[in-house]
């Protein structure tokens, strides 16, 4: 599973520190409001996705259980989305750096 969101901001961010010397969130932040998020981005996520036959899957959206979840795991509301997605659609297995979803018991965590 590939967070849609997440990667277009990350690939954003990259492509706004290479070429136009952006450094830090809120400074991209600034950046996006001034000249609008990077298209580039947009059509290289595009192009990833469309490369390797990338399945998007919808958020599942559940408030409570959102809410339980971030109390149960101590998530931050973005991540708890992630994990009931996950969960949602028995995907048991993530692939991430962040190590926040170590805490989530339905997930076994990659590398």
């Amino acid at each position: 599973m590939i967070v849609y969101n997440e990667l277009l901001y990350t690939v954003a961010a990259k492509i706004a520190r290479m070429k136009y010397g952006v450094k830090g969130k809120y400074s991209f932040r600034k950046h996006i409001a001034r000249h609008g998020f990077p298209s580039e981005a947009i059509e290289k996520v595009s192009d990833f996705i469309g490369d390797f036959k990338v399945t998007i899957l919808r958020d599942y959206q559940d408030p409570e259980e959102l809410i339980n979840t971030i109390k149960l795991c101590n998530l931050a509301p973005n991540d708890a989305q992630i994990a009931l997605t996950c969960k949602h659609y028995n995907i048991k297995t993530l692939a991430t750096f962040d190590e926040d979803f170590k805490r989530v018991p339905w997930l076994t965590v990659v590398p």
